[in-house]
């Protein structure tokens, strides 16, 4: 008998790794710098639930099984019940937080396939649509900027920001057509579309 104790006592540190390491990747996974829909979120939360019943399964098994030897009385079979469950929340939340990592794998947008990559390639964009206007001397660009979107730490909606200073013509010079000071052009960082402004 002391034996099916011992190698249930192993199996339950077994289980207790497992749902405490499942139990910090979901927490992790929620507290990552990117944007999951709200749907995965209440997944990876409900993930989180059912691997704490399990760890509470775990640490009540345990006690069976030291109070059990303790007073050499009763049968490892008496805490059956409370490994199938322990078994079937450890299960469940580690299939879901599973299923919530290759979602989000799929979510995440791939930066490579973005056209406007670089500073460089945003102000090449930026001239392209500053050169289309009759004032389109340019004298310098003080601000090329990547303005993130509403998550900051990926490329996702992403968009640069190019502000360009121009030249002015002589006003003693008759004729000479009236521009505007500067332009800003705003990139969309997917498709290298510039919106002059």
């Amino acid at each position: 008998m002391a034996d099916r104790f011992k190698e249930g006592n192993e199996y339950l540190a077994v289980s207790t790794g497992l749902a405490t390491g499942a139990v910090a990747f979901a927490i992790g996974l929620l507290a990552a710098p990117i944007v999951l829909p709200m749907n995965l979120r209440w997944a990876l939360v409900g993930a989180i639930i059912l691997l704490a019943g399990a760890i509470v399964c775990i640490l009540l098994a345990k006690g069976a099984i030291v109070w059990r030897v303790a007073a050499n009385s009763g049968s490892i079979d008496d805490i059956q019940v409370l490994a199938i469950v322990m078994i079937a929340l450890l299960a469940l939340g580690c299939i879901v937080v599973a299923v919530v990592l290759v979602l989000t794998m799929l979510l995440v947008p791939d930066v490579e396939a973005y056209r406007t990559r670089s500073a460089q390639d945003a102000i090449r964009v930026a001239m392209v649509q500053i050169a289309k206007k009759p004032c389109h001397r340019i004298d310098r660009l003080p601000t090329v900027e990547l303005i993130k979107g509403l998550d900051s730490a990926t490329a996702r909606d992403a968009t640069w920001h190019v502000h360009a200073d121009l030249r002015q013509p002589l006003k003693h010079i008759r004729g000479a057509t009236a521009c505007p000071a500067a332009y800003d052009v705003f990139v969309d960082a997917r498709d290298s579309v510039g919106i002059l402004y």
